[in-house]
């Protein structure tokens, strides 16, 4: 099995699975941005309330990371945006 593959496997099996539908759903839809903000989020996955999820969500995952010296940015680690 190819080193890509192992991740995959780790991601899907370790956090993806732990994330809820919608929570799966909404990180899939802005896995394509680079930056994450609430009203980005909002307006790209069509929900309300991005920024408090992208809290809530990084606080869970060591691969959501808010930017540093930044309290409404994140960012998605690169595997993890590939993943989805």
């Amino acid at each position: 099995m190819a080193t890509t593959e192992w991740i995959n496997d780790y991601i899907r099996d370790e956090l993806f699975a732990a994330l809820t539908p919608d929570d799966a759903t909404f990180l899939m839809r802005v896995s394509v941005l680079d930056d994450l903000t609430g009203p980005v989020c909002d307006a790209v996955a069509s929900v309300s309330g991005s920024l408090m999820r992208l809290r809530r969500l990084s606080a869970g995952n060591q691969l959501i990371t808010c930017i540093p010296r930044s309290e409404v940015r994140y960012r998605l680690h690169q595997l993890f945006a590939d993943f989805l």
